[in-house]
């Protein structure tokens, strides 16, 4: 009774990888396509809200400290979200497009490749 118990524990948890699976996969003949919406729109979004906070700065700040141009610093908030931005999309995946990033996915060419 102990192991038909485990063996349908284990079945239910597969169908429950595939339904997963399902949603999150397309597979066709030559490559894995899976989604990862999340991760690329929570990237813009920290990369945007960076460059948000840099314009508010630049504009908000005017001529209060002197001697500093505020859009210096809006420039440099520029840079930071960039290098946040490749290194977030270069971390994931090795090879990964910005057109395949931006639209929040990775295509895999091998089981290898999902693997990773």
């Amino acid at each position: 009774d102990y192991e038909l118990q485990h063996i349908n524990d284990r079945k239910e948890k597969l169908r429950q990888i595939d339904e997963k699976m399902d949603k999150q996969w397309q597979i066709d003949e030559c490559s894995i396509t899976i989604n990862c919406w999340k991760y690329s729109t929570g990237v813009g979004l920290a990369c945007t809200l960076l460059v948000g906070g840099g314009l508010a700065v630049g504009f908000t700040v005017g001529e209060r400290i002197p001697g500093v141009d505020p859009f210096n610093m809006t420039v440099f908030a520029w840079g930071f979200a960039a290098f946040i931005l490749v290194v977030a999309k270069s971390v994931r995946v090795t090879d990964w497009p910005w057109r395949d990033f931006l639209r929040g996915r990775v295509v895999c060419r091998s089981v290898s490749e999902v693997c990773n």
